[in-house]
């Protein structure tokens, strides 16, 4: 019964900072720009960063040709699809990516105070979590982030370009003090 009792207690102590935090009333859920049946893929919340509007693009379903450099050895080719959706109410996004090597789970979350992507990546058994800053590369109509790479000297760059309403490419460059390489390119349709 105490037992109970502490739950109890603590679910409604959660239940009242969460409506502190967040503005809310009590029993108002914030779910309206969530996935559902009439907005399969959720929507942008208003009141999200306007930096989030910035990859609206990615929410859809997508299939990808991506090829992959490994140094040392020939470029491989591997197929993507993409399912890119808003989440927690319509400020983040995630893509959910299913290859031929695996699966894979990446969120954006846009931090405004401090002006920095936040970007997790989950695959089965591998995981990452990092900050990315937005940055002009001096490419026209290409949309880019970065974080520092795990070696001195080393960053990594996302690059979205040649973005349109039904396809995208993507590239991942690693800038390194002697040059900057592509590690990964994309190219993707919409399906959906």
């Amino acid at each position: 019964m105490i037992r109970t009792r502490a739950v109890a207690a603590a679910a409604v102590l959660s239940a009242a900072a969460c409506a502190s935090t967040t503005g809310a009333a009590p029993g108002v859920f914030f779910d309206a720009h969530e996935p559902s049946p009439a907005q399969p893929f959720g929507r942008l919340n208003p009141d999200a960063p306007d930096a989030v509007a910035a990859y609206d693009f990615m929410v859809g379903r997508w299939d990808c040709v991506d090829t992959v450099f490994a140094q040392g050895a020939e470029p491989t080719i591997e197929r993507r699809r993409v399912h890119g959706q808003h989440y927690l109410n319509g400020y983040g996004y995630i893509n959910h990516t299913y290859a031929e090597s695996g699966v894979g789970v990446m969120t954006y979350l846009y931090d405004d105070a401090n002006a920095a992507w936040v970007v997790d990546y989950t695959a089965a058994p591998n995981f990452a979590a990092s900050r990315w800053t937005t940055v002009d590369i001096g490419e026209e109509g290409a949309i880019a982030i970065e974080t520092p790479g795990q070696a001195d000297g080393v960053t990594v760059r996302s690059v979205f370009h040649k973005v349109t309403e039904n396809s995208f490419d993507w590239r991942l460059d690693i800038a390194t003090p002697q040059g900057t390489f592509s590690a990964r390119t994309s190219s993707c349709r919409r399906t959906a």
